[in-house]
């Protein structure tokens, strides 16, 4: 590993650290300390290193440095943070954040701990490998923020019918706009998986793998759970989904993508074969 990417795999923890503090702030109510400036400086020099450990470890590769377990959980919590910053913007609404950098935080500890230098892939310098990857990690970031989104629901839910209201209920967006946040991003995630995979099968049956094995368990759980989060992004429309159900669906629906994600990585035959 090259003395740039090694001094940013060690800063990027703690700029995700330092922002999830930031953005825990907004959680202390009308007296706390505002630190609105400081938090936009942090989450941008946080989403600029990590774009050039990304640029980095590319132009040291010849191409996309996500090849490894490691290398694509770093990627993942980079995307989340590039899917909720949008979405923050757009609500208004910045207390979520604390939750959600926080979880890339955990993250990039994990990967940065167990972090080596990228090796170079054969499969992975076609271009197109570039692209389904970087869309399919950027559809389990918004699918995961639709789980993240459908479990505050839940929680806030709990504490309206148990008429507990905490510091969660007065900071939080109410039921209504969690619901909205929950759907919109599952129909993100959805879109974006759907492109992911089509390139995918694409790429794969052009020769670059043996070929699709749509009996694959693996690829069969990816199917299901794309179906699940086409039908929470299209409930608000279709009007087939309560808010509480369409929750539950998703926070369920995304824990089962993460155990997918880590399962795809384990040695019993992957994806990609080549």
């Amino acid at each position: 590993m090259t003395p740039t990417l090694q001094a940013l795999t060690t800063l990027l923890p703690v700029l995700y650290l330092l922002t999830t503090f930031f953005y825990g702030m907004e959680l202390g109510g009308p007296r706390a300390p505002r630190a609105t400036r400081c938090r936009h400086v942090c989450s941008t020099m946080l989403v600029v290193a990590h774009l050039a450990w990304m640029y980095s470890a590319w132009s040291t590769l010849g191409h996309l440095p996500v090849v490894d377990l490691w290398s694509t959980v770093s990627f993942a919590a980079l995307c989340v943070v590039l899917v909720y910053l949008p979405v923050e913007w757009i609500t208004g609404a910045p207390t979520t954040g604390v939750f959600v950098v926080g979880a890339a935080f955990l993250a990039q500890l994990v990967a940065s701990c167990f972090a080596r230098a990228p090796e170079y892939s054969a499969n992975s310098a076609s271009p197109f490998f570039a692209i389904h990857v970087v869309t399919i990690v950027l559809a389990v970031a918004a699918l995961l923020l639709s789980g993240f989104f459908g479990a505050l629901y839940l929680m806030l839910l709990r504490q309206i019918r148990s008429r507990r209201f905490g510091v969660l209920f007065e900071r939080l967006p109410d039921l209504e706009s969690l619901s909205k946040l929950n759907r919109g991003s599952a129909g993100l995630g959805f879109i974006l998986l759907t492109a992911g995979l089509n390139i995918g099968i694409w790429w794969a049956h052009e020769g670059a793998a043996k070929g699709v094995d749509y009996s694959d368990p693996k690829i069969l759980s990816v199917l299901v759970l794309w179906v699940v989060f086409g039908l929470i992004g299209s409930s608000r429309w279709l009007g087939f989904l309560s808010g509480r159900r369409a929750a539950i669906l998703a926070s369920t629906a995304a824990a089962l993508l993460v155990l997918a994600v880590v399962v795809s990585f384990l040695p019993l035959g992957s994806i990609h074969e080549s």
